[in-house]
């Protein structure tokens, strides 16, 4: 009765090691690629909110008053709070709202990944197409 060669089983382990290497690598970009289209569908939600907002008060909801935000926790409850839009610490985004372009009825939506401040995704009313930040969020 013959049995392994130790040559054999150190192949097999090997083999396993490379396959699994290969899955988590895979495993991981399909964990990011999730986490920004939940942002993507957070940001049309929050969209569709403010229409709402819109016809109840005749103006959008801003976290920020100028012409650009910085998206942090404090925005994210702010949009909570006006809007009745939970974002989700899961999808690892922070998401704020300013005035886009020069009419009162125009605004931008801007998230930030809080693990990967170079991932940045941005959505406006006007055009209605989400624009991902280069390099990192891919």
């Amino acid at each position: 009765m013959r049995g392994f060669t130790l040559i054999e089983l150190l192949v097999v382990v090997a083999i396993l090691g490379i396959i699994s290497a290969i899955g988590v690598v895979a495993y991981s970009g399909y964990q990011d690629s999730a986490r920004k289209k939940s942002a993507e569908n957070t940001m049309l939600q929050i969209s569709l909110s403010q229409t709402e907002h819109f016809s109840d008060n005749s103006e959008f909801h801003y976290t920020s008053t100028g012409t650009t935000c910085t998206p942090d926790q404090a925005s994210n409850t702010s949009i909570a709070t006006n809007l009745f839009i939970n974002i989700s610490d899961d999808i690892d985004f922070n998401i704020c709202i300013n005035k886009f372009g020069g009419a009162n009825n125009d605004y931008q939506l801007r998230a930030v990944s809080t693990t990967n401040a170079a991932c940045e995704i941005t959505w406006n009313n006007v055009n209605q197409q989400f624009t991902r930040a280069s390099p990192g969020c891919d």
